[in-house]
């Protein structure tokens, strides 16, 4: 019975922990950018009473990721650093002055859900001094005392909108030599550091304060198509635009006249000319196994851009035949080289040749 028993409890935990092993597999990350928050103003009281290289707007940023790592929500977080090092890969330059209007775009370009950012809107920080009696004599004591205010947004990189914008204070303090008679005996090295130490704790408990908001919100952020989503349908997507595995806009065919195809999509979409596209059309629906409908399209033809137009491109079938495209279809960098580049037609195999078969009498 025993054997039984033990048996029967080790199958049980190991199907609990099995549960708990799938669940957390199956659980949607999400990937976040933290931007450095702006402390330019609030810096300006602490001018000379704090190390030069103290950074308020890298602390608060730093708090609040250590909040989402640590979370039980599943987050990859991306700091300033890993963010400037993506935008220079992509040619682009870091911009502490975050623009909300350039969200989505960015949120591409990092492969993040969400971006956030904030500001340290004030700072205080002193040294405060108490006496009191210990048996029969006067001790002094001293400590530095530090006040901040934080406010921080979380910015839908697939909607662009706010989903959270929270303000919080913090205090922190940071204990000073003490001494009898009333006469500190700290240097006056010790109280930048202490300052700063009061600083780091004000912004902890602020940090804290805004960070489950932004936890509880981000676990539902709307995720961006990441590489290797499959391609959306403006019908899939809510009526939007066509979208690539990156969340890049497509261009789409707005209409055909001969071998020209008229493009909705120019300079905002990069498109230049000499560039060879893909045209995709629906052929087809499937029901995937969650129950979501995924059209497949299939490419009719391929089209070189001849002329880009602010927001719009026009293009000629490649070989010169009339353009089969249709209204609605999207476009997609080719994947293919250019006929000239493809090379000669492989020489037959010998199964392709046909074979003449010698019988006696026959001449050879």
């Amino acid at each position: 019975m025993n054997t039984l028993r033990s048996t029967f409890g080790l199958s049980i935990e190991m199907i609990l922990i099995g549960a708990a092993f799938l669940g957390a597999a199956s659980a949607q990350d999400r990937r976040i950018a933290v931007y450095d928050f702006d402390s330019r103003t609030a810096e300006v009281a602490l001018r000379g009473r704090v190390p030069q290289a103290f950074n308020l707007g890298h602390q608060a940023s730093a708090q609040i990721m250590a909040k989402l790592v640590n979370s039980n929500t599943h987050f990859e977080v991306i700091e300033r650093a890993d963010i400037e090092r993506i935008l220079k890969e992509q040619g682009r330059k870091y911009d502490e002055r975050f623009d909300p209007g350039s969200a989505a775009e960015l949120g591409r370009l990092l492969n993040v859900d969400g971006i956030v950012l904030g500001e340290v809107t004030s700072a205080n920080a002193t040294v405060s001094d108490s006496n009191m009696k210990v048996f029969k004599k006067l001790m002094g004591a001293r400590e530095a005392k530090a006040k901040v205010h934080i406010m921080a947004r979380l910015i839908s990189t697939q909607t662009g909108t706010i989903q959270v914008m929270q303000e919080a204070d913090g205090e922190g303090t940071d204990p000073l030599a003490s001494s009898l008679s009333g006469v500190s005996s700290e240097s006056q090295g010790d109280i930048p550091s202490a300052l700063s130490e009061a600083l780091t704790k004000a912004l902890a408990k602020a940090a804290a304060s805004v960070s489950q908001a932004i936890i509880t919100r981000a676990a539902a952020l709307p995720p961006i198509q990441h590489p290797g989503a499959p391609l959306q349908n403006s019908a899939s997507a809510g009526g939007g635009p066509p979208v690539a595995a990156s969340g890049e806009r497509l261009p789409v065919v707005n209409s055909v006249d001969g071998t020209k195809v008229y493009i909705e999509g120019g300079q905002e979409l990069k498109i230049s000319v000499g560039e060879r596209y893909d045209v995709r059309t629906i052929t087809k629906e499937i029901t995937l196994s969650n129950g979501q409908k995924q059209p497949i399209r299939e490419r009719v033809e391929t089209v070189v851009i001849e002329d880009v137009q602010g927001a719009l491109s026009i293009a000629h079938v490649e070989g010169g035949q009339p353009s089969r495209a249709r209204p609605g279809d999207v476009l997609q960098k080719a994947s293919s080289l250019p006929p000239l580049l493809q090379g000669p037609p492989p020489p037959p195999t010998r199964s392709s040749v046909p074979t003449r078969k010698f019988l006696p009498g026959n001449p050879q």
